[in-house]
């Protein structure tokens, strides 16, 4: 089994239940701007984790990450640009980048971004 060595600098890791079930997966960000997939293996011995191949990068670094389990979203945050990138996620960990707001006009550094809650389910908020 070879590895696939992981960035060194972690910026940001959130659980998720990326294969369904219990929240025992990570997304894991990283400085360069290395967006990682660790999925469970589940094994008391050996590697806890398994490297998905749905890594993507986000321009700037990850400065923040939030996941929306119950839409299957997760958010990601840059540390150096004005960028907020929204993807899905598959139970495979693969991320589909679906949406990516203009940022260009905030007048300040966003420091941190995450998913409220408004009481409205997933698939109404797609409609239009």
């Amino acid at each position: 089994l070879t590895m696939t060595p992981l960035p060194k600098l972690a910026t940001d890791l959130v659980t998720a239940p990326i294969k369904g079930g219990s929240f025992d997966d990570l997304f894991v960000g990283f400085a360069n701007g290395q967006i990682t997939p660790l999925l469970s293996t589940g094994a008391a011995t050996g590697d806890a984790f398994t490297i998905s191949s749905g890594l993507l990068t986000m321009p700037g670094g990850v400065a923040n990450l939030d996941v929306d389990f119950g839409s299957h979203r997760l958010l990601a945050l840059s540390a150096g640009l004005p960028k907020l990138e929204v993807f899905s996620f598959s139970s495979t960990g693969n991320l589909t980048l679906i949406s990516s707001p203009d940022l260009s006009l905030q007048t300040g550094k966003p420091l941190v971004a995450h998913f409220a809650n408004d009481g409205v389910s997933a698939s109404m908020n797609t409609r239009h």
